[in-house]
């Protein structure tokens, strides 16, 4: 379409809404995304395309929602002329038929069936229609927009001013009616849900939660909204309809406050509402009764992901979609990090960098699979994901200071990356849940090792300073250190591993260590030292206590150190036999088991009930370069990190199994041969090679050897 074609719809629809009191302006064009000054994305523009038609003109987009309609993309998303000085906004939509292979134009689809005037002091002024949020069920669009009076009085305020409403359109097969793909059959107002109170105080208005939504298969359609009190306080919650859109209603529970933008999944029986918050990170509540009661998922997926590289400050819109993959559902997730300053130590507040990643989980485990894009000059970040009939697509704004495009990006290479994570749990989990303790390989296994809340095992694998994660999530740093067939072996006073935890930065894929945790490591001592050696030490952050080390002692005894708390076992450790040591965390107390029994003299409480633990990193085998140890030599078979406590059962499977636990290393051939892609070592730190941030210092992206294909899949793209 003609930049001069484009004005002239523009024209259209502002004379439209002069006339007639709501308009859809539907543009539906298709091309493909500019290589040059829009952003620098994965190998390859195949099924990327611009909304509107190009970044220097006067329309500017923003606030996209991506659908999927009988085979066919719909993005809804808002423009306005840059230049109207009264900055009035439409909705628009965009069509692509066949996922981008063919396209149609339309433009001017209007519906006169409300007076949206009705309400203002100011007949002659104009709404202007902001922040659509929508859903598609069947052949049905839902869009949930709000409508702001422009020019209303100042004395006007709340549902006065701003006022939401749902449109409902039915897509239609192409030429049914003429030129019309969308028959908007229905307006409904819906600020008569707005509730009295919220935590005691006047709400003042709701509004699109600008992030997915979903329709159920029982047929409810559900779409994230913002809710906010008289004192600007906001809060996620949602509303649905049973009834294909002719009614709605606002659930009644809310998140806590300071949570925006949203996106609601229903996974495993619950809704969650994954939630932009104004502490810092991400939040994700769930709830069982359709919203009545939301509880925040603390201990799983909740507040991993940071709103900047401190953890601090609003962030910026995220999006997550339930995708079924090979029968396995998994949520995958966008989100943003914003770099600021210039490097180098500027600190200054101007952007740097806008990163788009795509993550991956399967509610215990978290891996980054790739990005949308990475540029040095976009300053918007809106984006929202969609996953249809096995396709994986990705809305985004993409603008300077003043303008904004809209483009949507196929995301088949990150699919495809999901594909091989997905992959590389499940073999790691069958091989360690058939491995059997009954001592005879043609017995009948009872139990194989724990795998529910299993998200990290250190085997054997050394990539140069990088100790490598099985389940492909975060890798330990290590110093005196080489692999051997026993393990990784630890030798000298400048030894050890650093597992980070709050250390990885801003995305902290173990946040749930400070809720609750066990930590598994098998370990075989080889020399006696002259003083205690540190074999495990919980590291707090900075102000958050004190270490919790667990050590070897000269004369053959496991003590463990508290601050300025000791106590030590009488058990003894054996030269060169191997050695089983759980750590188990809940509610602040941290229990220890060594080889299989409790050791009571050993426990400690960290924190009080409740508390975050604040555990900046995980020492293992020494305190690497943070500080020297005794000279000694010791060998770690393996390092187990699970996301609940284990009970007394599941601990001592484990340590009767405790020689058999390893990574699967026959992973690889199979990537290989799935995937004809030949495995490299590849830094983790290249998967950004021009702007590695803390992050991927930590070890962003880790893998065993039984998934270094997988690795090499995530930066070589």
């Amino acid at each position: 379409m003609s930049p001069t074609r484009m004005a002239n719809v523009h024209a259209l629809a502002h004379a439209g809404m002069r006339l007639v009191s709501f308009a859809f302006v539907v543009l539906i064009r298709v091309s493909h995304m500019p290589s040059e000054g829009l952003a620098r994305v994965d190998a390859g523009d195949k099924g990327n395309h611009e909304v509107g038609v190009n970044r220097t003109g006067p329309y500017s987009y923003r606030s996209p929602s991506l659908l999927a309609v009988q085979g066919s993309l719909i993005t809804v998303s808002e423009t306005w002329d840059t230049t109207d000085e009264k900055k009035y906004v439409d909705v628009i939509t965009e069509y692509s038929r066949d996922y981008g292979t063919s396209l149609v134009t339309q433009v001017a689809i209007r519906s006169d069936k409300a007076d949206f005037h009705a309400v203002y002091t100011h007949q002659e002024d104009r709404e202007s229609t902001l922040h659509p949020t929508a859903v598609a069920s069947g052949d049905k669009v839902y869009v949930l927009v709000f409508c702001k009076n422009i020019g209303a009085n100042d004395s006007l305020t709340g549902d006065q001013v701003i006022m939401p409403y749902v449109a409902t359109g039915t897509v239609l097969p192409l030429g049914a009616i003429g030129e019309t793909w969308v028959d908007w059959t229905a307006l409904n107002p819906i600020r008569a849900l707005l509730p009295g109170f919220v935590g005691g105080k006047r709400a003042s208005r709701f509004f699109g939660g600008g992030g997915n939504g979903i329709a159920t298969p029982q047929g409810t359609i559900i779409i994230p909204v913002q809710v906010v009190r008289t004192d600007d306080e906001y809060f996620a919650s949602i509303i649905y309809s049973t009834n294909g859109g002719s009614s709605w209603a606002l659930a009644k529970g809310v998140t806590d406050a300071g949570c925006r933008e949203s996106s609601v999944l229903e996974w495993k029986g619950k809704l969650l509402l994954v939630s932009r918050s104004n502490d810092g990170f991400t939040k994700v509540y769930e709830s069982g009764d359709m919203g009545t009661k939301w509880t925040e998922a603390l201990g799983t997926i909740s507040r991993v992901f940071g709103n900047s590289p401190n953890r601090t400050g609003p962030g910026n819109q995220g999006s997550a979609v339930v995708a079924n993959i090979d029968n396995v559902p998994v949520m995958i997730f966008s989100h943003t990090t914003v770099l600021h300053g210039g490097g180098d130590g500027d600190d200054s507040g101007r952007i740097r960098e806008i990163h788009q990643r795509i993550w991956l989980s399967d509610g215990n485990r978290i891996v980054k699979v790739g990005h949308i894009y990475w540029d040095d000059h976009l300053q918007s970040s809106h984006n929202n994901l969609l996953y249809d009939k096995g396709k994986l697509f990705c809305a985004y704004e993409a603008g300077a200071e003043k303008t904004s495009a809209v483009l949507v990006r196929s995301l088949d290479d990150e699919l495809s990356k999901v594909e091989a994570a997905l992959e590389a749990w499940k073999r790691q989990d069958s091989y360690l849940s058939t491995v059997c303790a009954s001592g005879s390989d043609t017995a009948p296994c009872e139990s194989g090792v724990p795998i529910d809340g299993l998200v990290g095992l250190l085997s054997t694998t050394l990539s140069e300073r990088q100790w490598i994660d099985a389940y492909l999530s975060v890798s330990a740093e290590v110093v005196g250190a080489r692999s051997i067939p026993q393990g990784v072996l630890f030798e000298g006073p400048i030894r050890g591993g650093r597992w980070p935890v709050a250390a990885q930065g801003q995305n902290q894929r173990y946040h749930f260590v400070s809720k609750h945790f066990t930590l598994v490591i098998t370990v075989s001592i080889h020399e006696r030292t002259t003083d205690r050696a540190p074999l495990l030490v919980l590291r707090p952050q900075e102000d958050a206590g004190a270490d919790l080390e667990l050590s070897y002692t000269a004369d053959h005894r496991w003590h463990v150190r508290h601050g300025n708390e000791h106590g030590s076992t009488s058990g003894a450790w054996v030269k060169d036999r191997e050695h089983q040591l759980v750590l188990v965390c809940e509610a602040g107390d941290a229990s220890l088991y060594l080889d299989g029994k409790r050791m009571p003299t050993m426990g400690r409480r960290l924190v009080e009930s409740g508390a975050p633990l604040g555990v900046s990193h995980f020492s293992i085998g020494g305190y690497g370069l943070e500080k020297r140890s005794p000279n000694g030599k010791l060998t770690v078979r393996n390092v187990m990190l699970y996301n609940r406590p284990l009970n007394k059962t599941e601990i001592d499977t484990v340590f009767h199994v405790r020689d058999k636990i390893t990574a699967a290393t026959t992973i690889v051939k199979a990537f290989e041969q799935k995937n004809r892609v030949n495995v490299q070592m590849v830094n983790s730190k290249q998967d950004h090679p021009t702007a590695p941030n803390n992050e991927e210092a930590c070890g962003a992206l880790s893998t065993s050897l039984a998934a270094l294909l997988l690795l090499a899949l995530l930066t070589l793209t």
